[in-house]
């Protein structure tokens, strides 16, 4: 048993060092491309190429993130990623921002979902997108 709580506590201490070394730093995201699908395309969720033409600011503080642009609240993930989650009357989505620390690219992918009344409004859609990312603030 004594050999079970060392463990523990040894992977308790690694996991708050690790948690400690996450630093604050901005990343300005460019040239942003890829595909999305909508539920309400004949055929559903047929992928058509989609972009993003804005320049976006990402944050990444110690335990949380800032997206421009969005109002969405962002938990961090290790040292890459960035997760938000929305949920509003009727509908729900899923953010997700990673860095590609080595090659200088954003992934961020994010889908949307609603229940049937929402749909008619705003459809049910996904969205996968590759752009450059450029480290500003560290």
């Amino acid at each position: 048993m004594l050999h079970i709580m060392k463990t523990f506590m040894l992977i308790v201490l690694v996991s708050a060092l690790a948690t400690q070394n996450l630093r604050a730093e901005t990343w300005e995201l460019t040239n942003i491309k890829g595909y999305s699908a909508r539920g309400n395309n004949i055929p559903k969720y047929k992928y058509e190429n989609d972009e993003l033409p804005e320049t976006i600011t990402l944050t990444f503080n110690e335990n949380t993130g800032e997206v421009s642009g969005t109002s969405i609240k962002f938990v961090r993930h290790g040292k890459y990623t960035l997760v938000g989650v929305a949920l509003q009357e009727g509908f729900e989505t899923v953010v997700v921002y990673q860095i590609d620390r080595q090659r200088n690219k954003v992934l961020i992918s994010q889908s949307r979902m609603s229940d049937k009344f929402a749909e008619i409004l705003i459809p049910n859609r996904i969205w996968s997108f590759v752009g450059d990312a450029r480290l500003i603030r560290n």
